[in-house]
C-alpha cells in the first residue's frame, strides 16, 4: 500500500521510522532487495540506539531468510550485539540467536555456544533462559556432544522458571537424543 510513498519527504524525525516500517512489510511479504533498501534507508535517518539495533536486527533477517546471504546477515546480527556493554533487549536476543544460528550452519560449534553464552544466563528467567538453553542443546546435539547437550537438556527440564512449553520441547529433545 505504502510502496510508492514518498518517505524521505516526511519530517525528519519520522522518516527512520517509515523507512523500517515499510522495510518490516517488504521482508514480511518476502520482497528482500526492497526491504533492504528500507532499512538501509531508516538507519541513515535513525539516532536512537534501540531502534538501530532493532533495525539492525530486521536487516540481519531479512539478509538471512530473504536474500540467504549470511555473510551479511551475520555481520548485521553482530553489529547489534558487538557495541553492547550489556545485553538486555529482544534484539539484541534475536541477534544473538541468528548469528549463532550462522555460526553452526557454518559447523562453527564453539563459536555459536560461545556467542549464545553473551547472554548472561544467570541473570535471564524465563522464555529467554529457555529459548537460549534449547539453542545451546541442540549444536550441542549437533556438533556430536550428545553428553553436553542431555545435561543442558536435564538443565532446561528441572527448571522451574523456564516456561513449561520449552521445559516439553527439552524432554521431546532429550529423548529424540537416546534414539
Amino acid at each position: 500500500q505504502f510502496s510508492k510513498e514518498d518517505i524521505s519527504s516526511w519530517p525528519f524525525w519520522k522518516i527512520g521510522d517509515g523507512y523500517a516500517a515499510r522495510g518490516l512489510a517488504y521482508s514480511i511479504i518476502k520482497s528482500g532487495q526492497e526491504a533492504e533498501a528500507d532499512f538501509v534507508r531508516g538507519l541513515e535517518w535513525t539516532s536512537e540506539k534501540r531502534l538501530r539495533n532493532s533495525i539492525r536486527h530486521l536487516l540481519g533477517n531479512n539478509r538471512e531468510h530473504n536474500l540467504k546471504d549470511d555473510e551479511a546477515a551475520l555481520a548485521a546480527y553482530q553489529s547489534v550485539i558487538d557495541d553492547s556493554q550489556r545485553l538486555d533487549s529482544a534484539d539484541q536476543f534475536l541477534s544473538v540467536q541468528g548469528a549463532a544460528r550462522i555460526l553452526a550452519r557454518r559447523g562453527k560449534f564453539d563459536a555459536a555456544i560461545t556467542t549464545l553464552r553473551k547472554v548472561d544466563l544467570s541473570k535471564q528467567g524465563g522464555y529467554w533462559r529457555g529459548s537460549m538453553l534449547l539453542m545451546i542443546g541442540e549444536i550441542q546435539l549437533t556438533a556430536g556432544r550428545k553428553d553436553e547437550a542431555t545435561a543442558t537438556y536435564k538443565s532446561v527440564i528441572a527448571d522451574e522458571e523456564i516456561d513449561v512449553r520449552q521445559r516439553k520441547l527439552a524432554e521431546e529433545a532429550l529423548a529424540k537424543s537416546r534414539t
